[in-house]
């Protein structure tokens, strides 16, 4: 098992309350705000670079500035859209007991004898015992 990498020790103090919140923070794969505030960076940038005489003042600096806020853009949507096809596709630990009660409500409601609904619901209860190697977070 990988040791956990722990960044705030080798922080200044006044960035170790941010690490910790956003360290704990339980949809810290969710970039909307990030993507919003590369957004809003981009307008402003683009509104600093419009001169007195509605004329936009493009350098190399300038394109170089726009370009990589349109790239770090891309890359947070990527992201985005790779974490939202994560999400539909795992199932969540937590949501193991839910699912595990649905199914042996189903049993109970097809199948007649209680003694046969009984046994298939202690072995499909003992499911989350055999995936065991499966990883501590999310069952793929």
């Amino acid at each position: 098992m990988r040791a956990k990498k722990n960044y705030k020790n080798y922080l200044p103090k006044n960035l170790r309350e941010a690490y910790v919140q956003a360290a704990e923070d339980p949809d810290k794969l969710d970039l909307t705000d990030e993507m919003s505030l590369l957004r809003g960076l981009l307008g402003t940038y683009l509104k600093q670079m419009v001169g007195e005489d509605g004329e936009m003042f493009v350098d190399n600096d300038t394109i170089k500035g726009v370009t990589t806020l349109i790239d770090k853009i891309g890359k947070t949507q990527v992201a985005i859209s790779n974490h939202q096809t994560k999400m539909r596709e795992n199932i969540p630990v937590r949501m193991i007991p839910v699912i595990i009660q649905g199914i042996c409500n189903i049993v109970k409601s097809v199948v007649d004898d209680e003694r046969l609904v009984t046994q298939i619901s202690e072995r499909i209860g003992n499911i989350p015992m055999l995936m065991r190697n499966v990883d501590a977070e999310i069952i793929k």
